[in-house]
C-alpha cells in the first residue's frame, strides 16, 4: 500500500498523474501542489481541476476524492499543498 504522493498539477501531465494514482493505485493520501493564478487561488485552481472531464469517474467516488488533502500554505506566490 503507498503511504503518499506529492503531485504537481496543474500541467496536463500532472493532471493524468493525479487520476491514475486516485483512480488506480491504492495511496492512502495525495498531496497536490498549485499556486494561484490570476485571479485564481490555488485552492480554487485545484477544485476546478477536479471538475474537468478527466476526473469524471474520480468525481463520483467520495472514496476517492477524499484521498486529496493535507494542510493550506500562503506565501508570496499563493503556493498551497490541498
Amino acid at each position: 500500500m503507498l503511504l503518499g504522493h506529492v503531485v504537481p498539477v496543474a500541467g496536463f501531465v500532472g493532471s493524468v498523474v493525479l487520476e491514475k494514482l486516485l483512480r488506480q493505485t491504492d495511496v492512502n493520501r495525495v498531496y497536490v501542489l498549485a499556486r494561484g493564478k490570476r485571479s485564481l487561488s490555488a485552492q480554487d485552481r485545484v477544485m476546478r481541476l477536479l471538475r474537468t472531464g478527466l476526473f469524471h469517474m474520480v468525481r463520483d467516488n467520495n472514496a476517492l476524492l477524499d484521498k486529496v488533502g493535507g494542510h493550506t500554505m500562503h506565501t508570496d506566490r499563493q503556493a498551497v499543498v490541498c
